[in-house]
């Protein structure tokens, strides 16, 4: 865990200053430390910056903060952005991501992402996926499939100067190895793309290892 570096009255000052790199500073303590009793607080900050719409990386960095304190309160408003549904958009992806880790009722539950690949564009899917990887999320088998099933048809599954939707699950495919249907979209995901992340994330998953997201 990092250091804590200044108090959390400190913080709810440096999260209401007028410099954005005093913000950005307070987010990022928060962050690292996992400060959850900041979560209002961190809350308000993203209302504000979202309204203002200038600033996306602090905005991303408050959802993602967000969801690794497991703000529930947040849920509704991350669940907001997903539905407008923008397709190529670093905050809806963000916003995706944190959803479904906020919202399910267990470690390993993937209701969410299931509901939000039943309707999302490229932002969306990238980032419910991107979720199952950051909490190495091991659903059943059924499940399993059926995720895998919805990506397998998805197009398009890369997007120029963005990502592929397949890193998210190919990293937590390190912990579904042994069903035909996960060995075969690896196998195929390693085929097909010559996009690094991708391939990385498929050569450690193959051997049972989380690639870093």
């Amino acid at each position: 865990m990092a250091k804590i570096v200044a108090s959390t009255d400190k913080l709810k000052e440096l999260l209401k200053s007028t410099k954005i790199a005093d913000r950005n500073k307070a987010v990022k303590i928060i962050q690292e430390n996992k400060i959850a009793e900041l979560g209002d607080d961190l809350f308000n900050l993203l209302n504000k910056e979202y309204e203002k719409g200038k600033s996306w990386q602090l905005i991303v960095a408050c959802m993602n903060t967000l969801g690794d304190i497991n703000y529930a309160k947040s849920k509704d408003f991350l669940y907001e952005i997903c539905r407008k549904n923008l397709a190529h958009d670093m905050i809806t992806a963000s916003a995706s991501t944190a959803y479904s880790r906020i919202v399910k009722n267990k470690k390993n539950d993937v209701k969410p992402v299931l509901h939000l690949l039943s309707f999302g564009n490229f932002a969306v899917v990238n980032g419910a996926l991107k979720s199952l990887a950051i909490d190495k999320v091991i659903p059943n088998d059924k499940e399993k499939i059926e995720i895998i099933n919805v990506v397998n048809s998805f197009t398009p599954k890369k997007e120029d100067g963005y990502a592929d939707v397949r890193v998210g699950l190919a990293v937590a495919c390190a912990g579904w190895l042994g069903l035909p249907e996960v060995d075969g979209f690896l196998s195929k995901s390693l085929e097909e793309s010559d996009y690094q992340p991708l391939t990385k994330a498929t050569e450690m998953a193959i051997k049972g290892k989380y690639y870093s997201i």
